[in-house]
């Protein structure tokens, strides 16, 4: 985690029950938490916010598992592109989600 006003790193483990640490994708929200998206054989979404709570929050799954695919938050979506499923068949398409905010979400 970074501090603007201190301009100092701080390294924070991120221990979980399930394999996020294998071919996952992440992308910055506007809140500034990170979303984890699948890696390995998950489907797990995880939210980390690290201004707030500093902490994971399990969010909803995604419908197959994904790894090794490319994630980024657009125009308040979060789009999961490509990659392969948890039997190496590649993926050709692109997964929409609207992350979860102060206001709901999934």
């Amino acid at each position: 985690t970074f501090c603007p006003i201190t301009k100092t790193f701080t390294l924070t483990a991120l221990t979980t029950p399930i394999e996020i640490q294998f071919y996952s994708a992440c992308c910055t929200l506007p809140s500034g938490d990170i979303l984890i998206v699948g890696g390995g054989s998950s489907s797990a979404t995880i939210q980390f916010s690290p201004w707030t709570t500093n902490k994971l929050s399990y969010r909803r799954n995604m419908i197959a598992c994904r790894k090794e695919h490319a994630c980024v938050y657009m125009n308040g979506y979060v789009y999961a592109i490509s990659g392969y499923d948890n039997k190496n068949k590649c993926m050709a398409d692109v997964r929409r989600t609207i992350p979860r905010t102060t206001n709901g979400g999934p």
